[in-house]
This record gives C-alpha cells, sequence and structure tokens, in this order.
C-alpha cells in the first residue's frame, strides 16, 4: 500500500512514509516541518484530492482563514435595532450660544410658515373676488346694482368693470359713459376710474361720458358732490355743476338742466352746449358710420334740441343743416352701417 493511498484512506503512516511525505511537501512548497496530527492529514488528503499544490492549498488556508476572522468578527458585533418602543439617541449638551442660534433658527422657519400661509391666503381671496365686466353695443343700454347696492346704467358703445366684492374703497373702470346713483357707505368711498381722471364720492348721483374717442371728457353732478382729480388737479363738483376735461385744462361750468347729461337713458340725444366734434362722435358711434370733416369747419359749440334714437340718422342731420352753417354730405338714403358722411363748412 503506498502513501496517498494510506492518506487516501486514513491508515496511519510509518516513520519512513512520514519522511517521505515531508520531502514531499518540501519539493511542492511546504518548508516546514509537517506534524501529521489529524487536522494536517486531513489537509494533505484535501490536497491529494483536488490534485492541488501546497502552494496553492497554502493560498486557499489563507482565504479562509480570512473568511473565519470575517465572521468572528460579525458574531461578536452587537446588533442595533430601532423599534417603536426603543430608539437609541446621543445625548447633546448644548452650550447658551448654541440654544440663541437653535431659537433663531426656529422663529426664521416659524415667519417662514406665517408667511406662505399669509400669501396662499390672499391668493385664495383674489381667486374668488373676480372682476365683473359690463358692455354694451351700439344702441345698446344695460342697468344693474353693484356689489354694495349702487346703481348704475351703462350708455351704448362703453364698459364697466368692477369687483365681485367691494373691500374698502368701492373702485369703478369707465371707459365711455355711464350714470351712477351710489348708496353712501362710511368709510368707504366710492371711485370712478376713466381716461386721464378720477372721481370720489361718498352718496351722489353724477354722469360720466368719457368715451377713448372724445376730445373732452364730462362730469355732471345731478345730486350731491363729487371731488374730480385730473391733471395733477382737484376739483370739487357740486349739484347742478359739470366739469370738462381736456388735454390740458379741468374747468367747471353751471349747468342749468343737468338731467340733459342723462338724456341717453331716456333714449334721446342732448346735444345743447356741445361741440360739434362730441355731436359727430355720438352719432357715429350709435349708427355705426364714420364722419368725418373737411377744411374749414371749425370746433364750434352748438345749442340745439334734443333727438329721439328712434330718428333715423338723416332725419337728424337736415335738422342740425336747417338750423347752422354746415353741411352733410350723405352717400346713401337711407344711411348703411359703415357709411361716410362728410361734414362740410356752408
Amino acid at each position: 500500500m503506498n502513501v496517498r493511498f494510506k492518506i487516501h484512506e486514513g491508515v496511519a503512516l510509518q516513520p519512513e512514509e512520514q519522511d517521505l511525505m515531508e520531502k514531499w511537501l518540501q519539493k511542492t512548497g511546504m518548508p516546514e516541518k509537517v506534524e501529521m496530527s489529524p487536522e494536517k492529514m486531513e489537509a494533505v488528503l484535501f490536497v491529494l484530492k483536488n490534485r492541488m499544490t501546497a502552494a496553492q492549498f497554502a493560498e486557499k488556508l489563507a482565504q479562509r482563514e480570512k473568511e473565519k476572522a470575517a465572521a468572528a468578527y460579525k458574531n461578536t458585533e452587537p446588533e442595533t435595532k430601532v423599534s417603536e418602543e426603543t430608539v437609541p439617541y446621543k445625548k447633546i449638551s448644548l452650550r447658551p450660544g448654541h440654544l440663541a442660534l437653535a431659537a433663531a433658527v426656529l422663529c426664521a422657519i416659524y415667519l417662514g410658515i406665517i408667511t406662505i400661509r399669509t400669501y396662499l391666503q390672499k391668493e385664495q381671496v383674489q381667486e374668488m373676488v373676480k372682476r365683473e365686466i359690463v358692455q354694451t353695443r351700439s344702441k345698446e343700454i344695460k342697468s344693474g346694482v353693484l356689489p354694495d347696492g349702487s346703481k348704475y346704467w351703462v350708455n351704448a358703445s362703453s364698459t364697466i368693470s368692477f369687483p365681485s366684492r367691494f373691500d374698502g374703497t368701492r373702485e369703478v373702470e369707465l371707459n365711455g359713459e355711464a350714470y351712477f346713483e351710489v348708496r353712501p357707505v362710511a368709510g368707504q368711498p366710492f371711485i370712478v376710474s376713466s381716461k386721464g381722471q378720477k372721481i370720489q364720492v361718498l352718496g351722489t348721483e353724477f354722469n360720466v361720458s368719457a368715451y377713448q374717442d372724445d376730445t373732452v371728457i364730462r362730469t355732471t353732478v345731478l345730486g350731491g358732490s363729487v371731488l374730480v382729480e385730473a391733471l395733477n388737479k382737484k376739483q370739487l363738483l357740486q349739484s347742478r355743476q359739470q366739469s370738462v376735461l381736456n388735454a390740458s385744462a379741468l374747468t367747471v361750468l353751471p349747468v342749468a338742466r343737468p338731467e340733459d347729461a342723462v338724456a341717453w337713458k331716456r333714449d334721446s340725444f342732448s346735444f345743447k352746449q356741445a361741440y360739434i366734434t362730441e355731436i359727430a362722435a355720438q352719432l357715429s358711434r350709435y349708427y355705426e358710420v364714420k364722419m368725418e370733416f373737411s377744411s374749414g369747419v371749425n370746433n364750434d359749440l352748438y345749442t340745439l334740441a334734443n333727438f329721439s334714437r328712434k330718428e333715423p340718422i338723416t332725419r337728424i342731420l337736415h335738422m342740425i343743416e336747417s338750423t347752422n352753417n354746415i353741411t352733410f354730405d350723405i352717400p346713401n338714403s337711407p344711411v348703411k352701417k359703415g357709411d361716410v358722411i362728410i361734414i362740410r363748412k356752408k
């Protein structure tokens, strides 16, 4: 029985056989003296079975030792578990300076939260308060009630806008002509903003004519008083007074019949103390025509009668011609939408 077979079968070696085994081990890279203990016998058997040299076995053995050491370290390491009952914490001691810094940070966070909350609340309020718009076409009049109970009438080809709810100041924007009966509300002034001017009231009845294509803006007070602000100037208007605003001046005139300013509410034209440019603008807006001036026509002030809006425009023009020094070139009879009417001097 040879030595390799004896090792494989686990048979004890004779002294000379063990010397032979040691010489073989020295040749294959295992210089140290080998004591053939049961453990080493098992190692030699492993080498022979896997057909590896002693150097390969030594490398394999070193790898196993590392794995054993790692496993031993892992077994000795305390296991940390976090549960709902016990949560490990580290005690922290803060100096007075640290406490002040922490308090400042917390205050900043708190103020930031309050600011964001306030901003979001304002955004929600702005979303809830919508802008209402009332718009009229030519030959159309609309009326209604504002959120504060004040009443409005909107003339043809005009627009007013206002918030769905008044908070504090009650402000209405106007482009065109409108009449207001303002309900008094203490501490809440009523403001109408139009082209180039602002009107502030507490409770009154007044009319504003402020079309974009008009050369003047007229504000007529039928009852109470208003404060007109324009061109860096403020002018108080009492009942039966009218302010006239042009590009360079704001003037106040007495009005014998302030109700003529709201003749449009009765579906009529009132051309008393009106410039020819104002008359032409009113007619062109209502009848949807164009009126042009030839050279030599002055922008004079006219005092004419009231005319019903139900009259055809040709009849109104002929009545103006009969009592004044101007004439009208009318292309069609009846006049059609979009026609151009030329105003000439007689």
